[in-house]
């Protein structure tokens, strides 16, 4: 990823469970990204906005991701 860059992250099929919480925020936010889209859901919704950087989300939960399939990268 590059500075200025909008960050989009998704799953097979959109659910509402969380990919971005405010670990994964801070170390994006360290490459400078224009923003995040996430096609899923966020959670540490004060520690995010805290941060400053965007973030648009389908949902917000408590919840977070499992690591039960092998994602993809660089594929529309």
């Amino acid at each position: 990823m590059q500075a200025g860059e909008i960050l989009v992250l998704t799953m097979p099929e959109p659910a509402p469970v969380s990919l971005v919480g405010e670990l994964i925020a801070i170390q994006a936010a360290y490459r400078h990204p224009a923003g995040i889209l996430v096609n899923a859901a966020v959670r540490d919704v004060e520690e995010l906005v805290a941060i400053g950087l965007p973030i648009w989300s389908r949902w917000v939960r408590a919840s977070g991701a499992t690591k039960d399939l092998v994602g993809s990268i660089n594929e529309t």
